[in-house]
């Protein structure tokens, strides 16, 4: 056993922290009137982190357009990086998950 991270759980690291971000940043019920799919992912792995040290994950959103947006994401253990991702989101209707705008209310916040 090498007593690092799988690789493949970095992203499963970035999904969490993006639903806390989004929550704490849009409130609780932040899906209301509108759900958001990821339609691309990306990671880029620095170096490893070791069992039992804490992962820092530092959201920013880096791209806006019509109905999606792309946030880049730095996964560090003190001041060293260890992962860097990106993932593109499009907001969809709730019903027919086609692609809606963004709305505004999460453009202003995420800004």
């Amino acid at each position: 056993m090498q007593g690092v991270v799988f690789n493949a759980n970095y992203l499963a690291f970035v999904d969490d922290a993006m639903d806390v971000w989004l929550r704490g940043v849009l409130g609780e019920n932040y899906t209301e009137g509108f759900d958001y799919a990821v339609k691309k992912a990306g990671i880029e792995w620095v170096s490893p982190a070791r069992h039992g040290e804490e992962i820092e994950v530092s959201p920013e959103v880096i791209r806006w357009g019509r109905t999606s947006f792309d946030v880049g994401v730095r996964l560090e253990v003190g001041d060293r990086a260890v992962c860097r991702a990106e993932l593109t989101f499009v907001c969809i209707d709730h019903d027919d998950y086609r692609p809606i705008p963004v709305p505004e209310h999460v453009r202003a916040a995420l800004s």
